[in-house]
């Protein structure tokens, strides 16, 4: 099938989850045989009179750049919205409103989501979020995200590493990542803890696994939290807050092999999701 996959950035410019997730997306429809193009939105938005942008199924990834005029000529497509955050929001932080609930004169988007065969959202924290600002029908919970094989490999590996009895916090100064809130919370219990640096993101992962505790107090809704995950994956303890989405989920639970055996069966199963509305056309 010809599928085009539409997302604002791509993982060469932005190496970021969302990012992440489409790329290896892209690469397990690939292994399926599919024909996949991958547009960023802009280019999208200029291409719509071009034959280039047929296609059986259009899986829409961020869209924060989407024009009107992209959004009505998928009106009479199929599509999927696959969300990493809340764009029915400009803002795209439903934390500022009260209880998550906002002024139905903030929505946005709210026709394209409602005209998507599927709105795939990562956790029940995001899908309830979503419920008590749009009314749709169309809403599926994936719980869960996509890693690479080498990754899950590489996290698999680094399970097993020796822990040095300290928490990792992540040194990152966006606010909504809450790194004040987490080292308040060491200190007020006495924890000894250390800062971990952005790096690239196996050096990270392999500095993150020598900690035995990750402490995150995210400020927003986090829809799942890739880090927590994989922190887990590696048999680090956690400490978060309910705005971390993975926290709500069935699998949080587990730790280790088992977790990084339900992240591996995830990718089969977006595939499968995607494959049926692919049938359901035929």
């Amino acid at each position: 099938m010809k599928v085009v996959l539409v997302s604002d950035f791509l993982y060469s410019e932005i190496p970021g989850g969302a990012e992440s997730n489409d790329d290896i997306l892209k690469g397990l429809l690939e292994d399926r045989k599919h024909d996949v193009l991958h547009k960023k939105t802009n280019s999208f938005n200029e291409l719509l009179a071009s034959e280039e942008v047929n296609a059986d199924i259009y899986i829409i990834s961020n869209f924060y750049f989407i024009s009107e005029e992209a959004k009505t000529f998928l009106s009479d497509k199929k599509y999927i919205i696959i969300e990493h955050d809340y764009k029915f929001l400009s803002t795209r932080n439903p934390a500022e409103h009260r209880d998550c609930i906002a002024p139905s004169d903030k929505i946005i988007h709210q026709d394209f989501y409602k005209g998507a065969v599927k709105v795939l959202v990562q956790s029940q924290l995001q899908l309830n979020i979503f419920n008590k600002n749009i009314n749709l029908n169309n809403l599926e919970n994936f719980s869960g995200n996509l890693w690479a094989e080498r990754a899950l490999e590489h996290l698999d590996a680094l399970s097993h590493t020796n822990k040095n009895g300290r928490a990792a916090i992540l040194d990152d100064d966006s606010w909504v990542k809450g790194k004040n809130a987490s080292i308040q919370f060491c200190d007020r219990y006495q924890i000894a803890y250390d800062l971990i640096p952005k790096q690239e993101y196996f050096n990270f992962l392999t500095s993150l696994s020598r900690y035995s505790l990750y402490v995150f107090f995210p400020q927003t809704p986090e829809t799942l939290s890739r880090v927590t995950l994989e922190a887990k994956m590696m048999n680090l303890s956690v400490i978060t807050n309910e705005f971390t989405g993975a926290y709500h989920e069935d699998f949080y639970s587990l730790s280790g092999k088992g977790l990084i055996k339900k992240m591996w069966d995830k990718r089969d199963d977006i595939l499968d999701i995607i494959e049926e509305q692919l049938k359901d056309g035929e």
